[in-house]
């Protein structure tokens, strides 16, 4: 069952309402959020999993604050899959150097449970 206090993920549209502003508080951008279809949890009848797979742009500091941010918090979130490249970007002489910007690609899901009748 759901633990004490835990609250329920009712559809990925709550999963994109507590992802946005994680991001935007680590100074990051969102690129792109896709939902993947909802998935049945066999060990679990009547929990289903949905998912989001999001790009975005952060710094390797905001990075961490966001998976913290995402795992932490409720209602519960699990970062399934996580890739991450570094942006090459150029600098006129004299310019001050920026913190390097990453190209974030991750796999975000949380869990439906049925609500019993």
């Amino acid at each position: 069952g759901l633990p004490a206090g835990a609250e329920r993920c009712a559809c990925p549209a709550q999963l994109q309402d507590r992802l946005k502003p994680v991001v935007e508080a680590a100074g990051g951008g969102l690129r792109n959020t896709r939902i993947l279809p909802a998935e049945a949890v066999e060990a679990s009848p009547g929990t289903r999993r949905t998912a989001l797979q999001v790009q975005m742009i952060v710094t390797i500091k905001g990075l961490a604050e966001i998976l913290y941010g995402l795992e932490a918090g409720q209602p519960y979130l699990l970062i399934d899959e996580l890739s991450v490249r570094g942006q090459r970007e150029r600098r006129r002489r004299g310019e001050p150097e920026l913190e390097p910007r990453l190209d974030v690609n991750l796999s975000l899901s949380g869990f439906v449970w049925a609500t019993p009748a």
